[in-house]
């Protein structure tokens, strides 16, 4: 939750100010390319890897009402930290290509 939630306050962050700005400034694609195509691979790598923790979190929640053995299996102790690993490499993969 806490990995989910600095994901979802880096992609606000990045949603406001960088648009707020481009919009002040006037931009369009041909005056800030760079920079509006950094910001956006950041930005769709933060909302991959937050939908990414979203389906963790319902599946967790899912199998503690279900399976709560499977739950306890899957994302209790020092497990969670290989989601969080694969939440991570697959929002940079996002971010990256």
């Amino acid at each position: 939750m806490f990995f989910l939630g600095l994901l979802d306050c880096l992609c606000l962050l990045g949603n406001s100010f960088v648009t707020g700005y481009l919009h002040i400034v006037g931009s369009v694609f041909c005056t800030h390319p760079n920079l509006q195509y950094i910001t956006g691979c950041i930005l769709v790598g933060c909302w991959f890897g937050e939908t990414f923790g979203c389906a963790l979190l319902a599946l967790d929640r899912c199998l503690v009402f279900a399976s709560p053995r499977l739950s306890k299996f899957l994302f209790e102790q020092k497990r969670i930290y290989l989601w969080i690993a694969a939440m991570f490499i697959y929002a940079l993969s996002f971010a990256v290509f």
